[in-house]
C-alpha cells in the first residue's frame, strides 16, 4: 500500500457507520453502500469474501449483477477517499479488504476495560475519566446498518454490555469519589434503563444510602425484589441480599 497509518481513515460504526478523512465525513451514499462498508470495518482488515458480502447486503436473494454492484460501491468509496488513500480499500484473492487507522468501536472497548480495571484497582478518578471517554464514543446501535446480520449481531451483543459496564464504572467510579445526592438520578436512570442488572439495584442502593436515604434505600431493595420475583421468577442475588442486611444493620462500613 502506499498509505502510511497516518494516512489512513477513521471509521465509526457506534450509531450509524462513518469514514473520515482528516475528520471530515465521507459521503458514502445509500443504504448498500453503507451496509458494505460497515461490513469490511467489522472483518477489522481481513479480506472478506464476496459470498459474505453478498448475504450481509441482500441476504439470500443477491442480485443478478451483485459483483458488479459491489465494485461500483467500492469505486464511489475509493473516489471519496481521493488519489492518495484510495488502496485502503484493496481486493485480494480472499476478497474485500479495508484498512483504516482506527475504529471508534475498538477505542471504546479499550477504554471501558481501562476503567474496569482501574475502579477496581481503587483508581476511582481515572476510572470516571477512562468511562466518560468511552461513553462519549457511544452515539447508537452498533453496526445500525447491518440489521439483523448474524456476524454483526455478535459484535452488537458484545458492544452493547461493554456499554452497560461502561455506565455502571460510571456511576460506581464517582460514588467512590463522593459523590451522593448528586448521583441518585444517574443511579436511578441507570436502573430504568436495565432493570434487570442487580449491580445497578446495588449501586442506586448505596448511593441513597449514602446520602442519609435509608428508608429510601430499603424501598430499593423492595422494588429490585420485587421485580426480580414478578418478572423472572428469582429472588436477588447474593450480593444483593447481603447489601440488604448490611442496610438494615447500619454497617459503617458502607460509608466508606
Amino acid at each position: 500500500m502506499s498509505a502510511t497509518w497516518g494516512q489512513l481513515p477513521s471509521a465509526r460504526v457506534l450509531g450509524g457507520t462513518e469514514v473520515l478523512v482528516g475528520g471530515a465525513e465521507l459521503d458514502l451514499g445509500g443504504r448498500l453502500a453503507r451496509r458494505l462498508v460497515a461490513v469490511l470495518v467489522l472483518a477489522e482488515q481481513r479480506p472478506v469474501p464476496d459470498e459474505l458480502i453478498w448475504q450481509a447486503l441482500w441476504g439470500d436473494s443477491p442480485p443478478a449483477r451483485a459483483a458488479a454492484s459491489i465494485q461500483a460501491y467500492v469505486s464511489r468509496l475509493r473516489a471519496g477517499l481521493g488519489d492518495n488513500l484510495r488502496q485502503a480499500v484493496m481486493r485480494t484473492r480472499g476478497g474485500y479488504q479495508l484498512h483504516v487507522a482506527e475504529v471508534d468501536a475498538t477505542i471504546f472497548a479499550g477504554q471501558v476495560i481501562r476503567s474496569e480495571r482501574a475502579l477496581l484497582a481503587g483508581e476511582a478518578a481515572e476510572a470516571e475519566q477512562a468511562s466518560s471517554c468511552a461513553l462519549q464514543l457511544w452515539r447508537g446501535v452498533p453496526y445500525l446498518e447491518l440489521d439483523c446480520w448474524p456476524e454483526a449481531e455478535i459484535a452488537r451483543s458484545r458492544l452493547d454490555e461493554l456499554h452497560a459496564l461502561a455506565e455502571e464504572v460510571h456511576i460506581g467510579a464517582r460514588l467512590q469519589q463522593g459523590e451522593t445526592d448528586e448521583l441518585a438520578p444517574d443511579a436511578e436512570a441507570a436502573v430504568q434503563a436495565a432493570p434487570f442488572r442487580e449491580h445497578r439495584w446495588q449501586l442506586l442502593i448505596l448511593t441513597l444510602y449514602r446520602s442519609g436515604r435509608q428508608g429510601d434505600a430499603l424501598a430499593a431493595l423492595s422494588r429490585a425484589r420485587w421485580l426480580l420475583n414478578s418478572e423472572l421468577g428469582v429472588d436477588p442475588g447474593p450480593e444483593l441480599r447481603e447489601l440488604e442486611q448490611r442496610v438494615l444493620r447500619h454497617d459503617p462500613e458502607l460509608l466508606r
